[in-house]
Order: structure tokens, then C-alpha cells, then sequence
């Protein structure tokens, strides 16, 4: 099964760009996660398994580091790339 989550990371602090660029970068080493960055946001696609143990790992690693950072997800149960090629219902 294929997985998209559209995620944003808002650190509470005043340097928030070095801990987001982090986490993408944390994103981009997982095998099998294709990353999509945009101004507020970044995709994150591949095999649902893959993607949630990326989520996880990252999630975990920026708590562990950073502290005190919110996380905003939405999870999308296919790979949107692929969706939109067909149309946005898939047809």
C-alpha cells in the first residue's frame, strides 16, 4: 500500500530554519521516501511501512534534539503522484 504525508515542522524557537532543513534531511535518508519540499510543507511518498518508520524516526529524533517542536500531518492512503496523473478521483 502506498502512503503520502504532507508534513510540516514549526519549532518553537527563534533558529527554526536549521532544525526544519534537519528534519528534511532526515527525511532524505530514509531508502525508499521520496521527498518533495514546497514553502510550507514537504511530501513524503513511498510504501506505507517505509514512510510511517521515517515519520517515526524523525519525529523522535527532533523531540529527542529540539524539544519542543509541533508537527502538522496529513496522511493520504496512495501515492498522490500517481493519483493526479489519472485525475484528482483517480478516474
Amino acid at each position: 500500500m502506498k502512503l503520502t504525508v504532507d508534513i510540516s515542522l514549526y519549532p518553537l524557537k527563534d533558529q527554526y530554519i536549521p532544525p526544519i532543513k534537519e528534519v528534511i534531511a532526515g527525511f532524505e535518508s530514509h531508502a525508499g521516501v521520496r521527498v518533495e519540499t514546497g514553502h510550507t510543507a514537504t511530501l513524503l511518498t513511498g510504501d506505507f511501512d517505509v514512510v510511517m518508520a521515517a515519520v517515526q524516526a524523525e519525529m523522535k529524533r527532533s523531540f529527542e534534539t529540539y524539544g519542543q517542536v509541533v508537527f502538522v500531518a496529513k496522511f493520504i492512503g496512495r501515492d498522490v503522484n500517481e493519483a493526479w496523473d489519472k485525475g484528482p478521483f483517480g478516474g
